[in-house]
């Protein structure tokens, strides 16, 4: 007896791990650096982690999209990744779904702006630069 198949919904393609994951970690990283920042502590494992983390998300989701959408990866992914990962990921989302892939890189965009505001919130709160 074998299962029916499952039918991904376009939300789907949207959301998946390496995405969750790249945006916990901009989320925990940039507040904790923020934190750290502001009580005068060091944040370089903040940023030795979020610098792998990042490149290992933005990795594992073009290696997942490229095999769903069935498109060959760049020679030496791994060069490109650390150089010019915007220029390679907007391009991969252009060709793998046209004008709408320019919509995902702006919401991106808006996710890092978020975490960054919410990064200079903490950084002022932790401060202590916030009175009541």
């Amino acid at each position: 007896m074998t299962l029916p198949a499952k039918r991904m919904s376009s939300r789907s393609t949207l959301i998946s791990a390496p995405v969750i994951f790249l945006i916990v970690l901009m989320l925990v990283s940039r507040v904790g650096m923020a934190i750290s920042n502001g009580q005068g502590i060091d944040t370089y494992g903040y940023e030795f982690f979020y610098g792998l983390g990042f490149i290992w998300a933005i990795g594992a989701w073009l290696q997942l999209d490229s095999m769903k959408y069935r498109v060959s990866n760049p020679y030496c992914p791994g060069l490109l990744l650390t150089a010019a990962w915007p220029i390679l990921l907007t391009h991969h989302l252009y060709r793998t779904r046209g004008a709408k892939g320019f919509l995902i890189v702006l919401g991106f965009v808006a996710v890092v702006v978020m975490v960054q505001v919410l990064a200079t919130v903490a950084y002022f709160l932790s401060a202590g630069a916030v009175t009541n």
